[in-house]
């Protein structure tokens, strides 16, 4: 993981430094970090907001204040990293992350089977600012694809956002609003779906994921707006 933890370190400097490998490299540490039983912490984002459409973004939109919880401690541990094919969701391993070779694979960037049985997806993101813009039609064919009907994403899914640690206060997730789906009768199962989603701060700086010895700061708790 040294490498890739170089290579981000000097990407957050330099933001062209090998930028189309860096999500990749973004991607192997944070499921390190789940494989390791680090403690992270989190708040959750209830609600979601629709970017505007084309003919609208001259006009004034106000997008509606989510509500977002304080922060929490918490840690989350899985037993291994599995690369390329992936079950469906009934016959999913708990506690083991699939992570698809598509660099393409819709909605999401990995994804595991919790104890609980539900379905846990990761959207991770090295963005400065603004929202993680998310599609309805990607999280419709995602569902397809490991198996779990549209109308038991509500109650299966945990949507997990992964940002960088210093824009973990501000970020969340926003829908597309130009959406169409194989099946509209979809739309609202969908939604509700993404009517709540977490977002994660990983617990450790550069330097301490090179030494694991060292004692993880707290991350900066201040009250903030997220809209």
């Amino acid at each position: 993981m040294y490498i890739c933890l170089v290579i981000l370190r000097k990407n957050d400097e330099i933001r062209s430094h090998m930028e189309h490998a860096v999500p990749k490299f973004y991607e192997d540490v944070i499921a390190e970090l789940l494989h390791r039983d680090v403690w992270w912490k989190r708040r959750i984002v209830r609600g979601i907001n629709t970017t505007e459409k084309k003919e609208q973004e001259e006009n004034t939109k106000e997008e509606k204040k989510l509500d977002s919880s304080a922060w929490e401690d918490f840690d989350e541990k899985v037993r291994k990293v599995l690369v390329g094919q992936y079950p469906k969701f009934d016959e999913m391993k708990p506690n083991i992350i699939y992570k698809p070779t598509n660099v393409i694979f819709p909605f999401c960037d990995f994804f595991y089977k919790s104890d609980d049985n539900r379905l846990v997806v990761f959207h991770l993101t090295r963005q400065k600012d603004g929202k993680k813009v998310v599609s309805l039609s990607a999280l419709e064919t995602f569902l397809n694809k490991v198996g779990v009907p549209v109308e038991d994403a509500a109650r299966r899914l945990r949507v997990v956002l992964v940002p960088k640690r210093d824009t973990a206060g501000t970020i969340c997730l926003q829908l597309s609003n130009d959406d169409k789906l194989e099946d509209e009768r979809n739309r609202d199962g969908l939604e509700a779906a993404l009517a709540m989603h977490e977002v994660w701060a990983h617990p450790l700086s550069y330097r301490q994921m090179f030494d694991e010895d060292e004692t993880a700061p707290d991350i900066d708790t201040n009250a903030f707006d997220v809209k």
